[in-house]
């Protein structure tokens, strides 16, 4: 199976990463997600789950290198298109988001706290694949389309917090958000929360 150019990326920044492990002053790694259903309509809802796995470098008592992968996965089960040259309706549209990303990871309170609120500000790569189902009106058929995969540079920042349950681990909240045409007027901006479990070294 050939592997993504996003899951390349951040296999190299791990390996990257992993050569300053030396002069670090510790090393964590965490595991994020979570899961929603939101209904459009009566007969409509939209799933979507999140997946972050990455690793964090202290390079300073309050300063971070994080690096993650990210994985956001919806499915659409029906959406009705009407517009001036057709109508119809798609079903099973599912999105897939892969986001390589690297950035500075603040904790405000510094490691004594138990309870460490943090910020994150970076950039990140992301492959964006979306599939679905459409049946023109009036057709028994669908078709199913697979669009082009799209790929863009993106800005992302975080907040949350983290709790310290023992020496070497911590409970993690976190709302993190990346923008897309981030070089333009309109930038599209999207947020999701997380909530997770951070391991130290």
């Amino acid at each position: 199976m050939k592997l993504t150019l996003v899951r390349c990326l951040i296999i190299a920044f791990f390996l990257g990463l992993g050569s300053f492990s030396g002069v670090a002053h510790g090393m964590e790694f965490f595991a994020k997600g979570a899961y929603s259903k939101t209904y459009n309509s009566s007969d409509s809802f939209t799933t979507r789950i999140t997946a972050t796995a990455g690793t964090a470098i202290k390079i300073f008592p309050r300063l971070r290198v994080d690096v993650r992968y990210t994985n956001i996965s919806s499915l659409q089960n029906r959406l009705n298109i009407v517009t001036t040259t057709a109508v119809g309706t798609i079903s099973d549209l599912k999105t897939v988001t892969e986001i390589a990303s690297v950035g500075i990871d603040i904790n405000i309170l510094g490691d004594k706290s138990r309870f460490q609120p943090f910020i994150l500000v970076g950039a990140g790569y992301i492959v964006d694949e979306r599939s679905y189902f459409f049946n023109l009106s009036g057709e028994t058929d669908a078709v199913f389309i697979q669009e082009p995969k799209s790929t863009e540079v993106t800005g992302n920042v975080g907040a949350g917090f983290k709790i310290i349950l023992t020496s070497s681990m911590a409970f993690e909240v976190e709302v993190f958000a990346y923008g897309l045409d981030i070089d333009k007027p309109n930038p599209r901006v999207n947020i999701y929360g997380n909530v997770g479990i951070r391991f130290f070294l």
